[in-house]
C-alpha cells in the first residue's frame, strides 16, 4: 500500500465495531488479502491527559476541582479573579518549575504522567482478556505486561474547525491547480486554431498582393 504521494504504508489501524471479530483476529495473529499474509498486534491508544483549567492539576476537570482559588496557567501564581490578574508574563509550569505554561503537554511531568496512565491501562487491558468460566474477570492471573513509551504516538493535539480547514487546504489547492491545468490545455488548443487561421490569412493576403 503506498500514501497519496507514493510513499509506502508500514503500519495501518483498524477499528472495528465488533468485539467478537477483534478477539478473533488477535488469536489468529495475521489474516490473508490476495494471498498475501499480513500480521496484527493489538494496539492501545495513548491516554488523553486532564489538565484542570482552575489549578492546573493533571487528571480531573475544573468541575471537579476543590481548590478556592486559581491558578494562572503562565506564570502559576494564585489568584482571586483570572480577569483582575497582573500576569507578569515568565512563563513556569507549576508541577516542575520550568520555562513553559502549566497546560502544556510537552512537559516531562505530564509525559510520564500519561506513559504510567497509559501503561495501566495497558496492563488492566491485558487482565481483562483472561475471562474465568463464570464470566468474571480473573484479575488475580499472572499477565507479563511488556510497556514501551515508543511504541505509542504524541498525544494527539484537540483539533476544531479551523485546523480541520487547514488540512483539507492542501487537496483544494490540488483540485484547484488541476482545473488550471484544464483551462490552459483548452486556451492552447484554441491558440494553435487561431495561430493557423492567421497565417492563412496572411499566405491568402500575400497571394492577392502578387495577383
Amino acid at each position: 500500500m503506498k500514501k497519496k504521494f507514493q510513499s509506502y504504508i508500514k503500519l495501518v489501524k483498524l477499528e472495528l465495531t465488533s468485539s467478537s471479530v477483534r478477539e478473533e483476529l488477535l488469536n489468529e495473529k495475521k489474516f490473508i488479502i490476495g494471498y498475501i499474509a499480513y500480521d496484527i498486534a493489538e494496539y492501545l491508544a495513548p491516554a488523553t491527559v486532564l489538565i484542570c483549567s482552575k489549578c492546573m492539576g493533571l487528571g480531573h476537570f475544573k468541575k471537579q476541582c476543590s481548590q478556592i482559588t486559581n491558578t494562572c496557567r503562565t506564570c502559576g501564581d494564585l489568584v482571586d479573579d483570572l480577569k483582575l490578574h497582573i500576569c507578569s508574563k515568565i512563563e513556569k509550569f507549576i508541577h516542575c518549575g520550568l520555562n513553559h505554561k502549566s497546560n502544556s503537554l510537552k512537559s516531562h511531568v505530564v509525559k510520564s504522567f500519561r506513559s504510567e496512565l497509559t501503561s495501566k491501562l495497558l496492563s488492566f487491558n491485558n487482565h481483562s482478556s483472561h475471562v474465568s468460566q463464570n464470566g468474571k474477570i480473573d484479575l488475580n492471573k499472572n499477565v507479563n505486561v511488556v510497556y514501551n513509551n515508543s511504541h505509542f504516538s504524541g498525544l494527539p493535539v484537540a483539533q476544531n474547525s479551523s485546523s480541520n480547514h487547514m488540512l483539507n487546504k492542501p487537496d483544494n489547492l490540488l483540485a484547484q491547480m488541476a482545473e488550471v491545468n484544464v483551462h490552459l490545455s483548452n486556451l492552447k488548443v484554441k491558440y494553435d486554431k487561431i495561430e493557423q487561421i492567421t497565417l492563412a490569412k496572411n499566405d491568402s493576403d500575400v497571394l492577392t498582393k502578387e495577383n
